[in-house]
């Protein structure tokens, strides 16, 4: 699976929990600076994207999750092991 592929496929995710329309998220843009987002928000997109994937990310990884790249990186990281 790519990088373009993983990110077709969280984009969505973000955009239902940052209320904001899909084609409007990008990859780069900070979730809690650019979209209002808060912990909350990242922690709701995180649990829905393992489920998406069937992954688990570390709460440590998650921690470090400021922008919908760094999922799409998480998620990279976990389907190559």
């Amino acid at each position: 699976m790519t990088k373009e592929e993983i990110a077709a496929k969280v984009k969505p995710i973000a955009a239902k929990h940052l209320c904001e329309d899909e084609n409007d998220i990008q990859l780069d843009a900070n979730i809690c600076e650019e979209y209002g987002g808060d912990s909350l928000d990242i922690v709701q997109i995180v649990m829905d994207v393992e489920h998406a994937f069937s992954i688990s990310i570390s709460d440590e990884a998650a921690d470090s999750i400021n922008t919908v790249q760094d999922i799409v990186d998480e998620v990279k990281r976990h389907i190559l092991d």
